[in-house]
């Protein structure tokens, strides 16, 4: 498997799992900064588009949200754009390349 991408900052090899969906991930993208994502950051699956929360604590580096952070997730207009954003690539460019369910 190839390292990092100099040219894309923003990717972190950081293999994980998305909870809602089952999507196997080989790295995670931060949409604000350059830095890793760390313990209570948002996360959007670029498969399902769910959303869960990254927490180092976990096998599988996300989990669920708690209603309480579900709630503030959703207030949130960045979220809502992005989540917009991400269905129109699909519609354009179709649904992401990729083995992102190696069980099945």
């Amino acid at each position: 498997m190839p390292g990092p991408d100099p040219s894309r900052p923003w990717d972190h090899d950081m293999p994980s799992v998305c909870p809602q969906c089952g999507a196997h991930h080989e790295a995670m993208a931060n949409t604000v900064n350059n830095d890793a994502p760390s313990n209570g950051d948002v996360n959007l699956c670029v498969v399902c588009k769910g959303i869960s929360i990254f927490d180092d604590s976990v096998p599988t580096k996300l989990r669920y949200p708690t209603d309480d952070e579900l709630t503030e997730i959703n207030k949130d207009p960045r979220i809502q754009d992005l989540r917009s954003k991400m269905k129109v690539v699909d519609i354009l460019l179709g649904p992401p390349k990729g083995d992102y369910f190696p069980d099945r």
